[in-house]
């Protein structure tokens, strides 16, 4: 989801981590960022931390969003971080 706040949009990412324990252990808190927050300190980082023919691999179906958020933001991003949770549980990226 996004919201429109002092003259931006906001993205609002709700995050979770579960600690595999008994019982197990759940940590959810909302992230509000901008598209370029998450372009230049998530998309970028993780881009640039890979070989080009790796990120092509897990991403080329799964688009970052456009600059300067066009209609189709919120679902690019959506999708493009579910395909990077994806990733991440199946250890292909780093979640460091």
């Amino acid at each position: 989801q996004h919201i429109e706040q002092a003259g931006h949009t906001w993205y609002i990412l709700e995050c979770e981590i579960m600690a595999i324990t008994d019982p197990p252990e759940t940590l959810r808190w909302e992230a509000p960022r901008r598209l370029s927050q998450l372009r230049g300190e998530l998309h970028d980082r993780i881009k640039f931390s890979m070989e080009i023919n790796e990120y092509r691999a897990i991403f080329d179906d799964t688009p970052f969003a456009h600059s300067g958020g066009p209609s189709g933001t919120t679902a690019r991003l959506c999708n493009w971080l579910r395909r990077l949770i994806a990733a991440i549980n199946k250890t292909e990226v780093s979640p460091a």
